[in-house]
């Protein structure tokens, strides 16, 4: 792809659009991950990584308002939930006000007993309603609590059904293979995606594609690139929410340095090629859209690096992070330590070993030497990270030398 200079010799955009993309049948994300069909190997999503441990302040207090509007909006429904009774109270108002209507067409005598009769019939359903409301059912609460829980997540997943919904319509626009139909609640997106399209009338190099950087294991997939006469080649992604995030940028950032382009699902792939800039199309429901600039920060790289790392700390290390129990005479007994198998410790209480200690005193050469299965080097670390400096260094001497 061809670059031109200005009389400064500093590096403009790219002069010429380069040849559109040709892709076969695409790798597909699964549980979070993509697998490069060429090696096997399986590589982290990017939004996995940004999605499960980058909830920042701003998504917190998005799910508390939006737990907040819930409740406000569903304000009749959680009370109907939580004092069922209480709806028989308008009821029987309603009630005594058509009694008293025909009870005026009685004689005078009937007319004091009738009255006496309806409100005593009311006074008892506003009595009941009253002792309810001053108790609350735990199971009306439960649901009531599990309705209000839920909702961030539906909102969720129902914004990203309608992601998914525009951006295979993009997809379609771009590629040029018609209208995509789509439901109702995504039409004013996509209209927003052709007025972007008919607009900027750029030149598309591709759409949907995975990038990847073998180097540092993650891999996901960019919405589209663009070539634009005054911006050069853009990569683009695509949103549809509300608000733009920071997190938008980190993601953009990081598919910009991806190092390769996986074509199909045969393993074909290509060189990411030199971008001239990076943008976010933030498309509305009411078929407005923004273009916006990410610019260039190397934070954003090592913001993700270190998203990396708590991801895999929070995979691989947090189960083991609280250990087994103390106690005062100083033992930790097998059957308390966290994960470790029942098998393997119901062989190594037949043995007669039941604590750390024990464990140390007999030394990992009489524990590999045994017959004991199920013990693979996971296990061996766990164990041994439950022993003191002391008993760990008993319980890696030598064989002769622990025998002494």
């Amino acid at each position: 792809m061809d670059s031109n200079t200005d009389n400064s010799g500093a590096r403009t955009v790219t002069a010429e659009p380069p040849p559109p993309l040709v892709f076969g049948h695409p790798v597909e994300r699964v549980n979070g991950t993509y697998t490069d069909p060429a090696t096997g190997r399986t590589y982290l999503a990017v939004t996995e990584v940004l999605g499960v441990i980058g909830a920042g302040f701003a998504v917190k207090r998005w799910i508390a308002s939006t737990v907040a509007r819930c409740a406000t909006d569903h304000a009749e429904q959680i009370e109907d939930m939580l004092h069922p009774a209480g709806r028989a109270v308008p009821a029987a108002y309603m009630q005594f006000l058509a009694d008293y209507v025909l009870i005026q067409q009685l004689p005078a005598r009937r007319r004091v007993q009738a009255i006496d009769r309806a409100v005593t019939v009311l006074a008892a359903v506003i009595a009941a309603g009253e002792r309810q409301r001053a108790t609350v059912d735990e199971q009306a609460r439960d649901r009531v609590v599990a309705m209000l829980a839920a909702e961030p997540d539906r909102q969720r997943d129902a914004a990203a059904e309608r992601g998914k919904a525009v951006h295979r319509a993009a997809q379609a626009i771009v590629l040029e293979r018609g209208r995509v139909d789509v439901e109702e609640n995504a039409a004013g997106y996509v209209d927003a995606f052709n007025a972007f399209w008919a607009e900027w009338a750029p030149v598309a190099v591709f759409a949907e594609a995975v990038v990847a950087d073998p180097e540092a294991g993650w891999a996901g997939t960019a919405d589209l690139m663009i070539w634009h006469p005054v911006y050069g080649l853009i990569l683009v992604d695509i949103k549809t929410g509300n608000s733009l995030w920071p997190d938008h940028a980190v993601q953009l950032t990081v598919y910009e340095s991806a190092r390769e382009i996986w074509l199909d699902h045969l393993g074909s792939k290509i060189p990411m090629p030199r971008v001239d800039t990076l943008a976010l199309l933030h498309l509305r429901g009411d078929r407005s859209y923004d273009m916006r600039l990410v610019p260039r920060d190397p934070a954003h790289l090592t913001e993700f690096a270190r998203r990396m790392q708590s991801y895999r700390w929070d995979r691989q290390h947090t189960a083991k992070a609280i250990g087994g129990r103390l106690h005062p005479e100083g033992h930790i007994y097998l059957t308390e330590i966290p994960r470790i198998r029942k098998a393997v410790v119901a062989a190594l209480l037949a043995e007669g070993v039941a604590t750390v200690t024990e464990l140390a005193m007999k030394g990992r050469h009489w524990l590999e030497a045994s017959d004991i299965t199920g013990i693979g080097k996971v296990t061996l670390e766990k164990l041994e990270q439950h022993m003191s400096v002391a008993e760990r260094e008993r319980w890696n001497a030598p064989a002769a030398e622990a025998a002494a």
